[in-house]
């Protein structure tokens, strides 16, 4: 899975990366620009709505042993804002996603659908922050609800995907101009460690677990040595006109291989969204 997550990142953040290495030749910062790719203050909440497409790569041996493929439609909100202003600055940073995908075999004889719920909540205190780079790290907590639905599979066709788990994550952002345009460049890498998900055994029917309970060994412990949980974000952020706009890509990956049983996803997602920043008062009405 590690070597696929390379892959996947090397093929989706090249055109972004490239970009990046050309804007440096004109590349200087103005203090007026500072809006762009700026972090929220006092009370002000940075919020950015996104849509996406996607491509996921699903294997769930508890329905099928093959691979499937396809696309999927992604909407995702982003929110940021300051909690302490005291001392070293902390924010706290919400990403909420939902995607519903249409996937296929390589054979293309057989076809599941896919559906998520992620929730990523980070607390990151800020190391270090300048005109042009801002560097932020924390822990973070993450929340996946969803499953697969075999088309195919008339006896047993669906699977359900619950976790919920605690890691850390970083955050950097690039501030610079090319022209008279300021652009800023926003890195994020989140790494759940622990956790807990569920699973049914090895051949453990859903009615089964409906009139049984759910075992000991339904629920299990996530971590590195049985999983492999890894989300990450690269965005750009352009003005245009009033607004600013926000796209990149997201790369989320999450496997384990528990119960005799082997799932296994790689979602790559291209996104483009609206930044807003709205400003609340101690009574939590908009000013």
């Amino acid at each position: 899975m590690k070597k696929e997550l390379i892959q996947m990142a090397r093929c989706h953040f090249s055109r972004i990366l490239a970009l990046m290495c050309l804007s440096m030749t004109g590349m200087y910062v103005n203090a007026q620009d500072a809006n762009v790719g700026a972090l929220p203050k006092g009370t002000e909440i940075q919020s950015a709505s996104f849509l996406g497409i996607g491509g996921h790569d699903v294997q769930d041996t508890y329905l099928s042993p093959n691979m499937y493929s396809g696309q999927a439609l992604v909407v995702a909100s982003e929110k940021t804002t300051l909690m302490s202003g005291k001392g070293r600055r902390s924010y706290l940073n919400k990403w909420t996603k939902a995607d519903v995908g249409m996937l296929s075999d390589n054979a293309l004889r057989g076809a599941e659908i896919s559906f998520h719920a992620d929730m990523l909540e980070s607390r990151m205190w800020m190391f270090y922050d300048d005109a042009r780079f801002t560097v932020l790290a924390g822990y973070n907590m993450n929340f996946l609800v969803g499953g697969v639905y075999n088309l195919r599979n008339s006896n047993n066709p669906a699977q359900a995907k619950v976790y919920a788990g605690a890691g850390l994550g970083t955050m950097g952002i690039w501030r610079f101009q090319y022209g008279y345009v300021p652009f800023a460049v926003r890195l994020s890498l989140d790494m759940p460690l622990l956790g807990l998900g569920f699973s049914p055994e090895y051949g453990q029917l859903y009615y089964q677990i409906y009139e049984n309970g759910l075992t000991d060994h339904n629920i299990f412990l996530s971590h590195p040595f049985n999983s492999d949980n890894f989300s990450g974000r690269l965005m750009i952020d352009i003005p245009a006109g009033n607004v600013q706009l926000r796209t990149g890509v997201e790369l989320r990956g999450y496997s384990y291989k528990v119960n005799n049983l082997k799932s296994h996803q790689i979602e790559s997602n291209l996104m483009l969204g609206i930044v807003k920043k709205l400003e609340y008062g101690y009574n939590g009405r908009n000013r």
